[in-house]
């Protein structure tokens, strides 16, 4: 093997010296036109030669030869030219290490493979010798880049990694990012990015502690919505938010169900849909700018309800089902949320009942208890009857009560004959003075005594 590469180099070092006097010899412009052929026919002595010994060991190893073929070419650079003396390939040596460079009919490079100061590299052209791919080592020398060139020599696609992974870049005709699939730069995992024609960040995809998320943007690169996972994990999120920021719509659930929370500008809640306590009823809030819940509207273990409050979060107004099972009811509060309107309904049909500041009833107005007729109860302050207006069995019927809550008047109508009664009663609530009109249409009256017998009649 030895004698093949001394007598290589010498042949190598014969064509240099016989090159060096064809140069001497001739003028400088006969120097110029024999120089393409001359290198061409120094490469060529060598690619033949090496061909040859090719091919004598591929003949020898055929018949058992025990002579070696030859193993190395030692050169400074080899230069490839074709019919036309056009260099085609060169493969040498520069400050950074060798480099192969491969070029078109017309001269153009358009393939090289090389090395910079990172490592090495591919470099591809187009026939016009602009550059199209570049395969490399970026700048810290952690990973490897593939750049696709358009004929503007901006990036089209760049193909690399970062610290937490490998990541594709696509970029538009003005070299700007339009998007970016690979892994995040900050929490690792898979991330996906669409962005537009200014460069803002429109759309991100990918993930945070909770799990996936997906972030949509203006084209001021501030969020519009977010769809993610709750921070207990449990459950999907959904914001919508304005342009400072601030969340309008928030989509989410609890441990109780699903709920629709609607903001103002100020980030305040405004409107609140949601599952009851329980999580066997809908409820629908709705809050002042104080924050206090000043409408309510849902259900409950009786029926729908409609509840008004102050600012200050106490009751007003409800609307809603009855406890007695017996239908709707309204009650109606004063400012101290106490009850002072009831309009309801009992198992004798419908009732109003007014209260006074003393939460005392005043004011009675519905069905009588006997379930034949209307009937009205005015209270005093102390919640006793005073008087009492209704209809019995024999007809209407006006009571008046003293402060004890006995009757002391009635006017009506008897029982015997259907016509007028006026009776007067005592302390005690007895009758007294019996004014009336008897069986046979005639007046009478008619004075008692505390056991009701009669002392003295006039008819």
């Amino acid at each position: 093997m030895t004698s093949d590469r001394d007598e290589l180099r010498a042949l190598i070092a014969q064509l240099e010296r016989r090159l060096d006097q064809l140069q001497t010899q001739q003028p400088a412009p006969v120097q110029a036109r024999t120089w393409g052929w001359t290198t061409s026919l120094v490469v060529a002595g060598v690619v033949c030669l090496l061909a040859g010994r090719a091919m004598l060991t591929e003949s020898h190893a055929a018949v058992g030869d025990p002579k070696p073929a030859v193993q190395d070419l030692v050169c400074k650079s080899l230069k490839i030219v074709g019919p036309d003396g056009k260099e085609r390939v060169l493969i040498a040596i520069n400050e950074t290490g060798g480099s192969i460079k491969v070029n078109d009919s017309n001269g153009n490079a358009c393939l090289t493979l090389g090395i910079d100061k990172e490592g090495g590299l591919v470099r591809v052209n187009g026939h016009d010798g602009k550059e199209r791919a570049l395969l490399w080592v970026n700048k810290d020398a952690k990973c490897g880049l593939l750049n696709l060139v358009g004929v503007d020599g901006k990036d089209r696609v760049v193909i690399g990694g970062n610290q937490q992974g490998g990541g594709c870049e696509m970029k538009g005709n003005d070299g700007k990012t339009q998007a970016y699939v690979g892994a995040a730069s900050d929490t690792g995992g898979g991330v996906c990015n669409l962005f537009g024609v200014h460069g803002k960040r429109l759309i991100s995809l990918g993930h945070d502690k909770e799990g996936g998320l997906m972030h949509i943007n203006g084209h001021d690169g501030k969020g519009r919505a977010s769809l993610w996972v709750a921070k207990d994990g449990k459950s999907g999120l959904l914001n919508l938010f304005n342009e400072a920021g601030k969340a309008l719509v928030t989509l989410d659930g609890d441990q109780e169900g699903g709920s629709v929370r609607v903001n103002g500008h100020d980030g305040n809640d405004r409107a609140y849909l949601w599952v009851g306590k329980g999580g066997k009823t809908g409820l629908i809030t709705l809050m002042g700018e104080d924050r206090k819940n000043n409408v309510n509207i849902g259900a409950d273990t009786y029926g729908g309800y409609f509840e008004l409050k102050n600012k200050g979060g106490t009751q007003q107004v409800f609307l809603g089902t009855a406890t007695n099972g017996h239908g709707g009811l309204i009650n109606v509060h004063g400012s101290d949320g106490k009850s002072r309107v009831i309009v309801g309904v009992n198992e004798d049909g419908g009732v109003c009942e007014l209260k006074g500041r003393s939460l005392k009833q005043h004011v009675f107005l519905g069905s009588a208890i006997n379930g034949l007729g209307g009937l009205l109860n005015l209270h005093g302050d102390d919640g006793q009857k005073r008087i009492s207006l209704g209809s019995n069995k024999d007809g209407g019927a006006c009571e008046l009560h003293g402060n004890l809550g006995k009757r002391h008047v009635y006017l009506g109508t008897n029982a015997i004959g259907g016509a007028g009664l006026i009776d007067l009663g005592g302390t005690d609530g007895g009758p007294r003075v019996v004014i009336g009109v008897d069986q046979n249409d005639i007046g009478f009256v008619e004075g008692r005594d505390n056991t009701n017998t009669t002392r003295r009649s006039l008819r």
